[in-house]
């Protein structure tokens, strides 16, 4: 955790923006602190209906502890990410030591960290870092819930809260992408593997009721106040637009991600092969094919989506890294 933050922190006080959509998430975390208004996201006159309110919120409460809106000290907007980023790797740490050992999760956590894609989302005001840390969470319940419920011990009711928290918490910071990964890993291992049965494990209708808890009043909120303008824009203009066309000329063939990967992996990218190799001989193993369902679907739908930015696949990089410390 204090590697991952230490990667974070090394540029969070000296660079400015980097990222125009950096700039457009702290100056709107600043109008809610000016407004008072926390449900409407707002960037200067106009609402912006792209993501969920959790990271400005995150950003809001940041800059209210440690600085001030009228200030507009990029950092301060920035922590939240910095916080995530180390909670990202504990996360990463947990599940893989849980599904391997706790040395290749010390080997995992530490490659996720160094690499060149999580450092860069580890230090701007966005999303990406606050979704890694929701993943990586998700993740790490699934791994000792699935790998408890084979044992058939008891299902820990915490431990599948804490999942339905992460999922919660994923949504309100990007919405439905977090369940991109998480969906297709629970379906697969459950198809493979009948025992870990997430029917029980999982105990959906608790979830269904922390899920209303955390998403609901916000959402009926927004609703509200943008008569219905927000659901329409956020998941027509902004989430399902990039996947039928490149949006802000963010456009790359199939294989992007994959070429991209020796480069922003670096320098646990050079296991990566070895990873795959063993994953495939070992590929009956429990473990090895939850990191397998963790990583291939979404890598592919990310690859099949018509917009592509090089931190898409972040989420996916616990279990590749996961496959790197196996080899």
């Amino acid at each position: 955790g204090l590697v991952a933050a230490m990667m974070g922190l090394a540029g969070v006080f000296t660079l400015p923006p980097l990222d125009r959509d950096e700039a457009r998430f702290a100056q709107a975390s600043a109008q809610m602190l000016e407004t008072g208004d926390f449900i409407v996201i707002r960037f200067q006159d106009e609402e912006r209906n792209k993501k969920p309110a959790g990271a400005y919120w995150l950003q809001a409460a940041s800059v209210a502890t440690f600085s001030d809106a009228k200030a507009r000290e990029i950092w301060a907007y920035r922590l939240p990410s910095v916080f995530a980023a180390a909670l990202a790797a504990i996360f990463a740490y947990a599940a893989i030591a849980r599904l391997f050992d706790p040395a290749a999760g010390v080997l995992c956590a530490l490659f996720v960290a160094t690499a060149p894609v999580f450092s860069a989302e580890a230090m701007i005001a966005k999303t990406d870092a606050l979704l890694l840390a929701c993943v990586a969470a998700a993740g790490a319940a699934l791994a000792h819930l699935f790998a408890d419920a084979r044992a058939r011990a008891r299902a820990d009711a915490a431990l599948a809260a804490a999942f339905w928290v992460a999922i919660g918490a994923g949504i309100l910071i990007k919405g439905p992408i977090i369940l991109i990964v998480v969906a297709p890993l629970i379906l697969m291992t459950a198809l493979r593997f009948p025992e870990t049965r997430p029917l029980t494990t999982l105990r959906p209708l608790a979830g269904a009721l922390i899920l209303a808890l955390m998403i609901g009043p916000w959402a009926y909120a927004i609703g509200a106040a943008t008569d219905g303008r927000f659901f329409a824009e956020a998941a027509g203009a902004d989430m399902l637009a990039k996947v039928g066309s490149a949006q802000e000329s963010h456009a790359g063939p199939p294989g992007y991600h994959l070429l991209l990967a020796p480069f922003l992996a670096f320098p646990f990218a050079a296991l990566i092969i070895p990873g795959l190799v063993a994953a495939i001989r070992l590929r009956k193993d429990f473990s090895v094919f939850f990191l397998l369902a963790w990583l291939i679907p979404g890598w592919l739908i990310f690859e099949l989506a018509a917009t592509k930015l090089p931190h898409y696949v972040l989420p996916l990089y616990p279990a590749l890294a996961g496959l790197a410390a196996l080899a």
